[in-house]
């Protein structure tokens, strides 16, 4: 039995035991067993009978990795550095939900790591119990695949099996989002937090990609083309997330508001799809038309992307250098009630 093997089989009764809750035990003991069947990188690359596929995938693993440490300024942690093999293709379901007269997150709470408007399982009948539960409750709920989460620097993160399969702009996005987590966290503020890794995803998976592929290569196009009708979705997902931000805040009922929200969801979808063709180039965002649109939908796409014109300032103040922004962004306080004031500070000179 290898060493490390022998080290976590050491260590699984003691985190088991030290993480007392019934939710925390279940996903440590499912995530421990992935690390049993990990394997390292660099000796995979030296097996002989490795196809040539995953040979270049877990090189651009690496590659990618050292990119975004010595080009981006992103923390290492020894993350992505190991293999884990896994029989289906995403790693966890994620549940959030939402109030639904108001956009009023549910929030839950893990030790350690704070509190999120979301909560992951990998076993999806443990994901759709809760989902089942939250919707008793009156609800709006969504359940959604996932296919990383970052621990933050706690334990060193790895590349799954299914990811081979990615193209290579998705891959980058994938594995830059992840390391932002373990270089910049600041305790309970999910919103800044999401919205800064899936900022430096964006910027930094493209960079990677015009650095690697060149800007005639068909990875840069895609990625061109990826970008440009990412930022289409956010604009009209925006757009229905401020109409029925302004339909809460008016003085009617509770099922009032639930009346008119239907008829705001409805709009929202039949004006994309009228002029779909005008919005974006490809099919990838034609799932709007059977898109089940509810509170928990619209708040977890603002987590992830409600608040990018800060960064998108940050990011022009510091000229268009991430690694010098990520460096600043370093220095905020982990325990910061308000990061964005944070940054305001320094861009209100400027802006």
């Amino acid at each position: 039995m290898k060493p490390k093997k022998i080290i976590f089989l050491i260590l699984l009764p003691v985190f088991l035991f030290l993480l007392s809750r019934c939710y925390v035990v279940r996903q440590g003991y499912t995530l421990f067993k992935h690390r049993l069947t990990s394997e390292e990188i660099h000796e995979m690359l030296q097996e002989k009978d490795l196809s040539e596929k995953t040979k270049s995938f877990l090189k651009e693993v690496l590659q990618i990795k050292k990119f975004a440490v010595e080009y981006l300024g992103l923390s290492d942690h020894g993350n992505y550095e190991t293999y884990i093999p896994i029989d289906r293709d995403y790693l966890i379901q994620v549940v959030s939900a939402s109030r639904k007269d108001k956009f009023e997150d549910i929030l839950f709470t893990f030790p350690i790591f704070g509190s999120f408007p979301y909560k992951g399982f990998y076993d999806p009948a443990d994901a759709k119990e809760l989902y089942d539960e939250l919707k008793e409750e009156g609800l709006d709920v969504l359940i959604r695949k996932s296919d990383a989460y970052s621990t933050l620097g706690i334990l060193k993160d790895p590349i799954y099996s299914f990811m081979e399969n990615y193209f290579s702009f998705q891959r980058a996005s994938l594995i830059i989002h992840e390391m932002v987590h373990g270089t910049v966290f600041i305790d309970n503020q999910a919103d800044f937090n999401e919205n800064l890794a899936s900022f430096i995803e964006k910027k930094g998976a493209f960079l990677y990609i015009e650095k690697y592929y060149g800007k005639d290569s068909d990875e840069y196009q895609n990625a061109l083309t990826r970008q440009k009708e990412s930022k289409q979705f956010l604009i009209v997902m925006k757009k229905a997330y401020d109409e029925l931000k302004l339909l809460y805040q008016e003085k009617l009922s509770s099922e009032e508001k639930l009346k008119k929200r239907e008829e705001v969801f409805d709009l929202f979808k039949n004006q994309v799809m009228a002029d779909y063709d005008k919005i974006f180039q490809t099919d990838r965002y034609r799932f709007i038309k059977d898109l089940k649109v509810n509170n928990a939908y619209l708040r977890l796409f603002m987590v992830y992307e409600g608040n990018q014109e800060i960064f998108e300032k940050l990011y022009l103040y510091f000229n268009q250098n991430i690694k010098s922004m990520m460096t600043f962004l370093k220095k905020l306080d982990p325990e910061t009630l308000s990061p964005e004031k944070k940054v305001e500070e320094i861009l209100t000179h400027v802006f």
